[in-house]
């Protein structure tokens, strides 16, 4: 019985309107799926799951920046250079940018490394199993990625140049926070503190409802 292995899982989708409507757990994770030892087989639903029922609103989220989240950090040169933890099992840039479109095959290698919450896109908002609209309507759902600022107390790194490694420096220069631009391992990069991400500033581009669902 899933509620034996699964408590916390079939709890939460008790608690839903899936439940509610008798939707059950094959019509999103497919039938293959049997047994306590062949989890491996439940499918990974991706917002075309969700548009069977939820079509309306997959439509909307594929017009939207959300969507294009995942390709845009991919996009980034940079990006495949960083280390593993700042990218990969949804950590870092991942743990926000999960919530743009992939490919199945995406979905797949990011099951592998056991990537958690917001595979799906979907889930990223309102998550897995309630699937709660008004959760995801929380200022604490946008906040876990649209944060006021970020680095408040202690500053961070927010711009790394590799390219300038392997270059003597007798005394690297430091900032006014006492951190080193330069590292002859890392290379140069920059510190910040407080920052204000561009969504929160004036440059914000200002809300298009038209698509919203009241």
């Amino acid at each position: 019985m899933p509620s034996a292995v699964t408590p916390q899982i079939v709890s939460d989708w008790q608690l839903s309107k899936h439940s509610q409507m008798g939707v059950q757990c094959f019509v999103c994770h497919g039938e293959a799926h049997r047994t306590a030892t062949d989890f491996a087989n439940a499918k990974i639903p991706t917002p075309e799951t969700c548009a069977l029922c939820h079509a309306q609103q997959v439509e909307q989220f594929k017009s939207g920046k959300h969507a294009l989240a995942w390709a845009a950090m991919k996009a980034m040169p940079t990006a495949h250079w960083q280390p593993m933890v700042l990218m990969e099992g949804m950590k870092g840039c991942g743990g926000c940018h999960k919530i743009g479109l992939k490919s199945e095959a995406e979905i797949a290698e990011l099951k592998k490394t056991g990537a958690g919450f917001g595979v799906a896109s979907c889930d990223a908002c309102h998550t897995r199993h309630l699937f709660s609209a008004e959760e995801a309507r929380q200022p604490q759902a946008c906040q876990t990625c649209h944060i006021p600022s970020f680095a408040r107390s202690l500053p961070t790194k927010v711009w790394w140049d590799w390219s300038k490694a392997g270059q003597d420096v007798a005394e690297p220069p430091k900032d006014q926070w006492g951190q080193k631009l330069y590292d002859k391992m890392k290379g140069e990069f920059k510190w910040a503190k407080d920052v204000v991400p561009p969504i929160f500033g004036s440059t914000a581009p200002p809300r298009d409802t038209s698509r919203e669902t009241p």
